[in-house]
């Protein structure tokens, strides 16, 4: 048995700092989102989004691009992201899609998939549309919406960014607010 070796220290930040930095970093970029509609989806399902480019005029005049981010609340799914292999979400699980690249859920996911257009009406929406779809098994709900930057504060810190970030579950319950809005609570304010 080899010396014990002592483990590197590394200095912990509040909680509180933490806050106050993402704070300052969001207002300098001057950042915005919104949450699309809430998804009520029931296996088999399979739903296709376009690349983030073709929504953005719809959904915030003047951008050129999107970070579409969804929220698993209940249930599974898969997801696809371009030529990448597909990978399993569950409850609690968020995807967050940087270049706002086109993808594909479900559960199961087909080869076909039926276009997101298809099923939800374009804006405006007097307030949050919810989209049912599926066959009726196993239940899968999600909270869809996007993130804008202005383009030429985005463009460095977009460079930077994975391909897709997929960030699984949080320990425990999921904050109240995203359980009132799975619900078809009020949403929380955007800003």
């Amino acid at each position: 048995m080899g010396p014990v070796q002592q483990c590197p220290t590394y200095e912990i930040m509040r909680r509180d700092e933490a806050v106050d930095i993402l704070a300052q970093v969001l207002r300098s970029v001057r950042l915005s989102g919104a949450v699309l509609f809430r998804g009520e989806f029931s296996s088999p399902w399979s739903l296709a989004a376009p690349d983030s480019r073709q929504a953005a005029p719809f959904l915030v005049p003047g951008a050129k691009s999107l970070i579409f981010f969804h929220v698993l609340t209940q249930g599974r799914c898969s997801v696809a992201v371009g030529e990448e292999d597909p990978f399993e979400l569950s409850s609690g699980d968020v995807i967050a899609l940087p270049y706002g690249d086109p993808h594909a859920m479900g559960n199961p996911l087909a080869d076909n998939h039926t276009p997101l257009a298809s099923v939800l009406a374009p804006p405006p929406w007097p307030k949050c549309p919810i989209v049912v779809h599926g066959g009726g098994g196993e239940r899968t709900q999600l909270i869809c919406g996007f993130l804008h930057c202005d383009e030429a504060l985005f463009s460095p810190v977009s460079r930077n960014l994975p391909f897709n970030r997929a960030f699984k579950r949080y320990a425990g319950e999921p904050p109240a607010s995203w359980r009132k809005t799975a619900k078809g609570g009020d949403l929380p304010a955007g800003r």
